[in-house]
């Protein structure tokens, strides 16, 4: 699996935020499904367009909503999609 620097960036968010310990355990359940799908070559932008989308319908932590505004600041929302940030693939890690 080879990833950009932001990626690699974003992986260690996502290990940081699994070993944190306030947490709820459906959203550790959700980072860790992400980097494991991430880990076993699985399209990172893909990933963590599904891991955002998510999070979305679940009570956040403080953590959480941390990690979520950094990955929107290193993301782009794909084309056609009008903005939103709703959907599976809207997320594009910036080069």
């Amino acid at each position: 699996m080879k990833l950009t620097k932001n990626q690699e960036e974003l992986l260690n968010l996502i290990y940081q935020v699994v070993l944190e310990q306030t947490v709820s355990p459906k959203e550790r359940e959700y980072f860790i499904d992400a980097k494991k799908r991430i880990e076993l070559g699985k399209n990172f932008d893909g990933e963590m367009s599904e891991l955002l989308k998510e999070l979305m319908y679940i009570p956040n932590s403080p953590v959480v909503n941390q990690f979520t505004e950094e990955a929107r600041k290193r993301m782009l929302v794909g084309p056609s999609t009008g903005g939103t940030t709703h959907g599976f693939s809207n997320y594009q890690t910036k080069k």
